[in-house]
């Protein structure tokens, strides 16, 4: 019992927006850092204790992952967006219990590309929303070409078998 709450601790998206959202301590790329750790420590975590979850904590997370999903439908900021695909896929990681910890990493290597564009987005444009630059494609098209590649590749994530 205290296993799951841990787990659903670490990978779902109910501390971080009752805590460090309301933070002024935190941003969001440090939001996003410390869940994608937070989200490593859980993998590791699962190597060394069996993956048993109750059915409530499934639909807990669940529940968290379809509130993660309204919540990123009304951002426009790509590290915002980056933490939101980690808590929406909270419960794959609580229900594939060996490819669990697989897909979550192949996860992480995705959002390391829309963190690194949001870092660009930054540095560029003064800020990781993008709802207000117009014309990427034209004006660098690589950041359009990758942004197209790391949301497709998130939108295929991950592959059922």
């Amino acid at each position: 019992m205290i296993i799951n709450i841990l787990f659903l601790l670490l990978v779902s998206g109910v501390p971080y927006y009752i805590i460090l959202e309301k933070s002024d301590r935190f941003n969001s790329r440090g939001i996003f850092l410390l869940s994608a750790f937070f989200l490593i420590c859980a993998i590791v975590l699962s190597y060394f204790v069996p993956n048993e979850h109750t059915q409530t904590f499934v639909i807990i997370s669940f529940l968290s992952s379809l509130y993660t999903i309204y919540r990123a439908t009304k951002t426009t900021n790509f590290y915002k967006l980056a933490y939101y695909f980690i808590f929406i896929n909270a419960p794959f990681f609580l229900l594939f219990e060996e490819e669990g910890a697989f897909y979550s990493l192949s996860l992480l290597v995705s959002l390391s590309g829309i963190y690194a564009i949001a870092r660009f987005y930054e540095k560029h444009y003064g800020s990781a929303n993008y709802l207000y630059v117009r014309g990427i494609t034209l004006a660098t098209p690589m950041v359009g070409l990758s942004i197209t590649v790391y949301l497709i590749t998130l939108g295929l994530y991950p592959p059922l078998t």
